[in-house]
């Protein structure tokens, strides 16, 4: 729900809100006023986080990555490329390590959440994964990989190789050791929804020299099938947190990322907090 509030004092507030109700007597729910006896009220993301929001839901992504030296417009992604196929493909999951198999040590499953080609729906699948010998994927429609999760472990409660979802000697997706899920800047929104960006939280580390780190949040969309920067952020050996209020919302099929320029070689992060919702 989207409201705009008079309050004859400060004029129109464009800060979107959902009042909290109670059942009353007749069966129907009422706006509950509070000890000041005004309405209270909940601010519409926290209301998302509640799930009192039909239709809307948390959507973030967690880039990092460590960069070996200097390196200019490069994805916040461990894959250390964003690839999408136009036609959907089936995927192919193998670890570097012979632990990472059903009765190992390692990771023992992993679940794959990614963008159906055609519908642009939002689908999971379950591998159980093979060591070094590699599991094709059920699916082979898939356009675009938004998680990759480890579910199952053994004793080491971790993968302990680095694990690689490719099709076509591309690489779509992947899982460093011992990360235990993908660590990906970039998501691809679903069909019938929007993704409305919060804020984005980015940091450069370098444990030597300052290193000095400009990201650009990127977008892809079919219609404009190249990355377009927008937003743009630096920092110097530290986090930053910008809100992203005035952001626009990332349209179903597009993909909202983040890119990193810099000087020398530095662990970076950077990830996009927002929400989904029905698309308009």
């Amino acid at each position: 729900m989207r409201f705009v509030i008079d309050d004859g004092v400060d004029g129109p507030s464009s800060v979107r809100y959902v009042g909290i109700a109670t059942r009353d007597v007749d069966n129907t729910f009422k706006a509950a006023k509070g000890h000041h006896g005004t309405l209270v009220t909940m601010d519409y993301e926290a209301a998302i986080m509640h799930g009192l929001i039909t239709g809307a839901s948390s959507f973030s992504s967690n880039g990092d990555y460590i960069a070996g030296g200097a390196v200019s417009d490069f994805p916040v992604h461990e894959a250390g490329a964003v690839n999408i196929s136009l036609t959907g493909v089936q995927m192919s999951i193998v670890s570097s390590s012979a632990s990472d198999t059903a009765a190992g040590t390692g990771a023992r499953a992993i679940s794959i959440g990614y963008i159906e080609n055609g519908t642009l729906a939002a689908k999971s699948e379950t591998v159980i994964l093979n060591g070094t010998t590699p599991v094709l994927t059920v699916a082979t429609n898939i356009r675009f990989i938004n998680s990759m999760t480890m579910i199952s472990a053994g004793s080491g409660g971790k993968n302990a190789g680095s694990i690689t979802a490719t099709n076509g000697g591309l690489t779509y997706g992947a899982m460093s050791i011992g990360h235990r899920v993908q660590a990906s800047a970039y998501r691809m929104v679903p069909t019938g929804k929007v993704f409305v960006p919060h804020e984005i939280i980015a940091s450069s580390n370098s444990g030597a020299a300052a290193a000095q780190a400009i990201f650009h949040i990127v977008n892809w969309s079919p219609t404009i099938p190249f990355w377009l920067p927008s937003n743009a952020v630096g920092c110097q050996d530290g986090p930053i947190v910008i809100p992203l209020k005035a952001g626009r919302p990332i349209t179903a099929g597009s993909i909202i990322g983040v890119e990193v320029t810099i000087d020398k070689a530095a662990h970076v992060t950077a990830s996009i907090i927002g929400h989904l919702e029905n698309a308009i």
